[in-house]
């Protein structure tokens, strides 16, 4: 099952004074009673007192001083560490069950979509490398790899045999250091987000 993560941005950033006072009755409201949360921590009585401070100190800066203006603020983040608890309190209790944390009232983060795996490189080609005992290859850049891994072994190999590698983040790599004679099999794998590797299908070349 996949979890989910509770939003624990409360800054003006995200809300301003009156979306928060919005999201606060709305915690309030969806959270008392609610069998997901029979005993949050912090209470919500106290984030009650804290939404009702913030919601006097809001008033007095309609007509009041640079004072007031400070002292909503203050009353704001006290606000905020108690909502930032309480969000916590959900995580934890909701074990990032998503129906869990939306009826509470708090918002959930946006999940980034997973990429897909990459495809293989197409249109390898390989030939002889620049000096003895080495392979040239090269193919057509994948869109979003960062890197591609090659891996070789000599021909013949088996299910079990360890394919040895070397990785670039151009679409071209000379191996190096190979056996003069010998047969390689190599493939190559486009390297991204995801951790699932594709190899492309195997390539044979006589090393001169």
């Amino acid at each position: 099952m996949q979890t989910y993560k509770v939003l624990c941005d409360f800054s003006s950033n995200k809300y301003s004074d009156s979306g928060l006072l919005v999201l606060g009755n709305q915690v309030i409201k969806l959270m008392t009673g609610n069998t997901y949360f029979p005993t949050p921590i912090p209470t919500l009585a106290l984030l009650q007192a804290n939404l009702d401070f913030y919601e006097a100190a809001i008033a007095k800066t309609k007509n009041g001083t640079r004072q007031d203006i400070i002292d909503k603020n203050a009353a704001r983040l006290a606000f905020e560490e108690v909502l930032r608890a309480l969000a916590g309190c959900v995580q934890t209790q909701s074990a990032g069950n998503a129906a869990a944390i939306i009826s509470s009232g708090f918002d959930i983060n946006k999940m980034a979509t997973p990429s897909n795996p990459l495809y293989p490189p197409t249109d390898i080609s390989v030939e002889a490398g620049a000096t003895r005992g080495s392979l040239f290859l090269s193919w057509n850049p994948v869109k979003n790899a960062h890197s591609y891994l090659v891996e070789y072994t000599e021909v013949p190999f088996t299910a079990t045999t360890v394919w040895r590698n070397a990785a670039c983040t151009k679409s071209s790599i000379t191996i190096s250091n190979l056996t003069r004679g010998c047969q390689y099999a190599l493939h190559v794998i486009s390297i991204g987000s995801n951790p699932t590797r594709l190899p492309s299908d195997d390539l044979f070349s006589f090393v001169m």
